[in-house]
């Protein structure tokens, strides 16, 4: 019998890069005429956000990144945009 590979030795060399690229796409549901599966269907409606966040980022500051990004895009009279 031939000896296991052990990952825990790989992964130990390789060096995660400081910073990666995320791509966010705005979506809407849609309500479909003919319903077989579901009513809604999802559509991509603007173009993908793309910024860059540490290797390791918690869901606050993705949460938070997206949103910014989101308040260029939005009409200055949506409901959305935070009170000042």
């Amino acid at each position: 019998m031939s000896k296991a590979f052990n990952y825990s030795n790989v992964e130990a060399r390789i060096e995660l890069p400081r910073d990666i690229f995320v791509v966010a796409y705005h979506r809407r549901f849609v309500k479909k005429s003919e319903v077989i599966f579901a009513r809604y269907t999802p559509q991509l409606i603007a173009n993908p956000l793309i910024f860059s966040l540490p290797t390791v980022p918690s869901g606050r500051r993705i949460y938070d990144e997206v949103w910014a990004g989101a308040y260029l895009l939005l009409k200055p009279t949506s409901r959305f945009h935070k009170p000042n």
